[in-house]
């Protein structure tokens, strides 16, 4: 499906953006996507809670919690951290967070809504890719076998290391 607003969430991969571990992973891993609206018996989730609004649906529909970057023409000029859902039936992306997606894009990974509740557990964090603290590596090498190859060796054998 081509988006007139694709090249715009093709901004992560540009400099130095694309230099970003997340940014280098959604590249090879991520799929893009555009919005449409809410189907009227989904209900909209609270503003600026993405990720908790899309762990919600997730976890009380049959839509798939998915993670990366988005984009929508209110919100500046590049490209951030997001969560929204899609509809494994229609592939139609589910964004209880934005009231208005006209225009908006999307690239990201779906993650397994087992994954979810280990998540919250282990973290007390919804989101998945970054808890705020930077890129999460393990999770992703876990679910995806992605390893950054910019990562010092010496970090990565650390972390696969720790308990």
């Amino acid at each position: 499906m081509h988006h007139p607003n694709f090249h715009l969430i093709d901004q992560c991969y540009a400099e130095p953006f694309g230099q970003e571990t997340m940014a280098r992973f959604l590249a090879a891993h991520g799929t893009r996507m555009g919005a449409t609206p809410l189907p009227p018996e989904i209900k909209p989730g609270k503003p600026r809670e993405a990720f908790r609004n899309a762990w919600d649906l997730a976890l009380t529909s049959r839509a798939d919690y998915w993670e990366g970057y988005a984009w929508h023409p209110e919100c500046g000029a590049l490209p951030f951290h997001h969560a929204w859902c899609v509809d494994p039936r229609s592939g139609t992306v589910l964004d209880t967070t934005w009231r208005d997606v006209e225009g908006a894009v999307y690239l990201g990974v779906g993650i397994p809504t087992e994954r979810l509740c280990t998540n919250l557990n282990a973290s007390g964090i919804f989101g998945i890719l970054d808890k705020g603290v930077g890129f999460e590596h393990g999770t992703v090498e876990d679910l995806w076998g992605w390893v950054d190859q910019f990562r010092p060796t010496a970090l990565r054998d650390r972390q696969c290391l720790a308990p």
